[in-house]
């Protein structure tokens, strides 16, 4: 208990030194942008898109709903990290954030040497009435950045958790955002040779999110006949120009899941494009990959 005390005292201090160097004008150099991002993994019905996101097939998923394993990461090219600390939440509890966990089971290894042995040192958090989840590391000292384990900032992940579908979820698309609003902050405090300056980086501003697209059908097949064609790129080219137009969206959520199929949460002639690549490619004979496969090739 006491050790997570001063671990506490330690990240207000530290958190407490960022706020005051802002508040004495210390800038942050222009070229440091550390960033959260997102990995998921593939499993029964889920697939990771091109760009990173994930969609979820609930005809193949558990008939309890689909659980998709995650991760979150941090991108520090500059290697200045000295506290870390990270809330991200999906606000549509359909989408259950859950069994957050320090990558040391998983991978041996966290991101920053000083945290590989004891997993007491990371301060973890579920908010379950908010779905929110929150991890923190913080070295004691103001003076160095933490060491980190791996040649790169993303060699390990932060910490690992699940984003479980409800079995009454709705069809359409769910996002996982990184939280930095009131008392619920993201933030990065880069530690250099100048201790004065000492500011912390909003991270809800320099991350990526993560999209879970859920639909009852296969990707790319909007019409829903069990086949992905020259049928299915229409529909999609059509549902471009009805958002180009800056119109009323004609697709249903589970067609909107189905028709971003690369995963960049837009609908667009690119998709349309990619759809009928992929149906160009079966029909030539190319039987063995799936519309995900083929644009993830591409």
């Amino acid at each position: 208990m006491k050790k997570t005390l001063s671990l506490i005292s330690a990240a207000v201090m530290t958190a407490g030194m960022a706020f005051s160097a802002a508040a004495n004008a210390s800038e942050l150099p222009k070229d440091y942008n550390p960033s959260y991002y997102f990995k998921a993994d593939e499993g029964t019905g889920i697939e990771v898109l091109k760009y990173g996101n994930v969609y979820v097939n609930t005809k193949k998923a558990s008939a309890d709903g689909a659980v998709v394993p995650c991760a979150i990461y941090i991108k520090d090219d500059q290697k200045l990290a000295g506290f870390v600390g990270a809330k991200w939440q999906c606000d549509n509890k359909s989408l259950v954030l859950k069994n957050l966990d320090s990558p040391v089971k998983k991978y041996e290894k966290t991101p920053y040497a000083d945290f590989n042995e004891s997993e007491d040192d990371i301060l973890r958090k579920e908010f379950d009435k908010l779905n929110m989840l929150s991890i923190v590391y913080s070295t004691t000292t103001s003076a160095d950045p933490m060491k980190l384990s791996g040649e790169t900032s993303d060699a390990y992940p932060l910490a690992c958790f699940n984003a479980a579908l409800t079995s009454d979820a709705a069809l359409g698309s769910y996002d996982i955002n990184i939280i930095n609003e009131g008392e619920y902050t993201s933030t990065v405090t880069p530690r250099y040779e100048d201790p004065s300056i000492i500011g912390s980086v909003d991270m809800s501003k320099t991350s990526k999110n993560l999209r879970v697209n859920v639909s009852d059908r296969l990707l790319g097949d909007i019409n829903n006949n069990g086949f992905i064609d020259a049928v299915d790129a229409s529909a999609i080219l059509k549902e471009y120009a009805m958002i180009s137009a800056k119109k009323e969206p004609s697709m249903t959520p589970e067609q909107s899941a189905a028709a971003d199929i690369n995963g960049d949460k837009i609908i667009d002639a690119v998709d349309a494009s990619g759809v009928l690549a992929y149906y160009a490619s079966v029909s030539s004979g190319a039987k063995d990959i799936t519309l995900n496969q083929f644009i993830n090739k591409h």
